[in-house]
């Protein structure tokens, strides 16, 4: 009996573990800089005059502290 129930545990964890390994075919691979995503709504606010002008204000108050 307490065979039965190690053998169950040791299939349970192999199966989790080669679940856990899967990829899925529809993953989309990222690269540093480039957006890969169907449509990215900031990206158009950003282009705004005051939009820049909002991040402009607030790295220049986050770079106060340095």
């Amino acid at each position: 009996m307490h065979n039965h129930r190690m053998v169950a545990l040791i299939c349970v964890v192999i199966s989790m573990g080669l679940v856990s390994c899967y990829q899925s075919p529809n993953a989309t691979h990222h690269q540093p800089g480039v957006y890969k995503g169907k449509t990215d709504p900031l990206l158009e606010k950003e282009r705004t005059p005051k939009q820049q002008e909002t991040l402009r204000t607030r790295l220049r108050m986050a770079s106060k502290d340095r």
